[in-house]
This record gives structure tokens, sequence and C-alpha cells, in this order.
């Protein structure tokens, strides 16, 4: 589910409210299956989807407003925050399997139990 959220932000760069809202009720159960460090991780993951969707609609909104437009401030500033979010996102893309290797490793867990 991880894995395919963040495919379709990276791919789409935004993510609907219905996947969102998905995605929150599929991952609330990870906070009692990874502790809290997993609960920290999908609150930021979260947050930052909502916030690149919403940074993705204001660069076209504020692109074709007569007001202001790809040369202003505004801009230039969502633009950054958006190219944040994209390489934040890409990068979870790439490595988000290592967040849950030392939850899925069965050899450690066989050795803690014996």
């Amino acid at each position: 589910m991880t894995k395919d959220v963040l495919y379709k932000i990276n791919r789409e760069a935004e993510i609907d409210n219905k996947m969102l809202n998905e995605f929150i009720a599929k991952t609330n159960v990870h906070k009692f299956l990874f502790g809290t460090e997993m609960e920290i991780y999908y609150n930021e993951l979260r947050k930052k989807a909502i916030n690149f969707s919403s940074s993705t609609r204001d660069l076209d909104r504020i692109a074709k407003s007569p007001e202001e437009g790809v040369n202003s401030q505004k801009y230039k500033e969502t633009l950054e925050l958006n190219r944040k979010l994209t390489e934040w996102f890409t990068n979870e893309y790439d490595t988000c399997e290592s967040r849950f290797i030392k939850y899925l490793d069965f050899k450690k867990l066989e050795r803690d139990l014996t």
C-alpha cells in the first residue's frame, strides 16, 4: 500500500482524497504492528502528500493568474516547495522498504525467541 501511494504521488504529483483516505484507514493499524516510529513516518507522509497535492494545484492556479503568473514571488516559492516535496517522495519511493526491514527480519525474530 505504501509503495502504491508513493508511486501514484510520484507519477501524478498529487493524490486524490479517496486514495488518501483509504491509505489513512489502512495504515492506522501500523502503529500497533510497527510502533511509534512508523506512526510518525505515516503522519509525515500524509502531511507531505496533502502539501504536495496542494502545491501542485497552486502552481497551476498561480501560473494562470493574471495578477501573479510564473514570474511572481509566490510562484517561485511554491515551485521550490513543490521541488523539495518531489525530491522527498522520489527518495521515499526508492527507499521505503528499508523502513520495514527490521520489523520483517524473521531470522532475528527466531533468534530473539530462542
